[in-house]
């Protein structure tokens, strides 16, 4: 009888311990996905120092699903940083098989997948903000091959401008999904959003972050979203990492990811 009971004891306090500890392993992984943020928004502000404009989004030619491994002005965002994340020896490689291979911890999310090859190519859990355009015209990030844009031409102030933020994920189709099929580095600005995200309207309403997803298709995402519970990490222009839940409105969402729209918004609603 005891026995049974000192059985029951320990199935009771393992029931209860194991949700605390799922949530201090989320809130582990949540605060090095912060850190990874604020080191990327380090990146994008050295460079911007460097050329006095942001980095461009990435390139591909007309009717080409990635940009021309010739040209490396095509090459998108998350390379054009790399000599300023202590990534230099990658970015002044060669070997297109070495740049597409290569694996930079800060660009992954804990709380999703660790860091390593997916079907034998780098990924990226963060996107660069396109604002409402499918090319990034009133986005921080914008399809181009050379730099275009200066921190003093975000309209609505740096602290007001999300810059870049998680990006949703088909957690069935790591390295598969059209939206993470390539190397971020390799893939320019080829329609198909895997390093780089928009808000856009459905029946007129603003499409908000949303969690994760498991599904046998393989379209592609234009969204933000994440594998954390409540919401997502987001970059803004200043260099402030600030959690969005899911449940925001749709219109401070809109006025966050759109650089000139002239709006303001509350930080409080995010």
């Amino acid at each position: 009888m005891e026995l049974l009971v000192l059985i029951a004891v320990m199935a009771i306090l393992t029931a209860l311990m194991v949700p605390a500890i799922q949530r201090v392993r989320e809130s582990a992984a949540r605060t090095q996905c912060t850190n990874n943020l604020k080191h990327i928004g380090l990146g994008i502000h050295s460079f911007h120092d460097v050329h006095k404009l942001l980095p461009q989004g990435g390139w591909s030619p007309p009717g080409a699903c990635s940009a021309d491994f010739k040209d490396r002005r095509q090459f998108g965002w998350s390379f054009q940083i790399l000599p300023f994340v202590e990534q230099c020896s990658v970015y002044k490689s060669h070997r297109i098989d070495t740049i597409r291979t290569a694996v930079v911890p800060i660009y992954h999310c804990p709380s999703r997948r660790q860091p390593g090859l997916y079907r034998n190519h780098n990924v990226i859990d963060y996107a660069g903000c396109a604002g409402s355009a499918a090319d990034g015209a009133d986005g921080v990030m914008a399809r181009g091959y050379v730099p275009m844009l200066a921190m003093s031409e975000i309209g609505d102030g740096v602290s007001n401008t999300i810059m870049v933020a998680e990006k949703q994920c088909n957690l069935a189709r790591f390295g598969a999904n059209d939206d993470d099929n390539q190397s971020p580095f390799l893939s320019g600005w080829n329609g198909q959003w895997d390093h780089y995200r928009r808000v856009w309207q459905i029946d007129g309403v603003w499409q908000t972050p949303r969690p994760d997803y498991h599904s046998t298709a393989t379209t592609a995402s234009q969204r933000f979203g994440s594998s954390h519970s409540t919401g997502i990490n987001a970059l803004f222009a200043d260099g402030c990492v600030r959690m969005i839940r899911y449940k925001i409105d749709p219109i401070p969402f809109m006025r966050a990811c759109v650089r000139n729209d002239g709006q303001p918004f509350n930080a409080g609603d995010l």
